[in-house]
């Protein structure tokens, strides 16, 4: 079990991990831009 001081001590380096995380995911290509090729693969 996790205690709720490790919670407390983990917090602000996930939350700054996820706010990362989300500046990534608005850089990131729209899935859009990924085609699926006639063979089943992908092509980017």
């Amino acid at each position: 079990m996790i205690s709720a001081d490790r919670v407390v001590e983990r917090k602000a380096p996930l939350d700054a991990e996820i706010a990362w995380l989300e500046a990534e995911l608005v850089v990131a290509p729209p899935i859009s831009a990924v085609e699926l090729h006639p063979g089943g693969r992908l092509r980017l």
